[in-house]
């Protein structure tokens, strides 16, 4: 993490924050314990991340909204969702959480 420059070489100063996390939610269903993204979201939060945290996932309807309702879970969308729908659903939720307002789309 960190500020880099047009040539992205680290500039000075402090460390910081990612704006967003996007994770997959099921990393490896495989490993003992499975690594799921919904678990480094909540590592995540506890060490002090505030930026947004979205999940993709291909699992069923149902599991999408338990995932949503997770409170270190900001937005989650199955995998198939267009990437535009991802995009604006961050761009707006970034906005909110940031005081801009958005411009008017044409």
């Amino acid at each position: 993490m960190g500020v880099r420059g047009p040539d992205l070489a680290l500039v000075d100063g402090p460390p910081v924050q990612a704006d967003i996390a996007l994770l997959d939610e099921n990393i490896d269903e495989c490993a003992d314990p499975p690594l799921m993204g919904s678990s480094i979201a909540a590592e995540l939060r506890m060490l002090g991340f505030r930026g947004i945290i979205v999940l993709l996932t291909a699992s069923p309807t149902s599991q999408i909204t338990e995932l949503q309702q997770m409170p270190q879970i900001d937005l989650a969308f199955d995998k198939s969702s267009g990437l535009p729908v991802i995009a604006a659903a961050i761009k707006k939720l970034f906005a909110q959480r940031s005081g801009v307002h958005e411009a008017a789309s044409i």
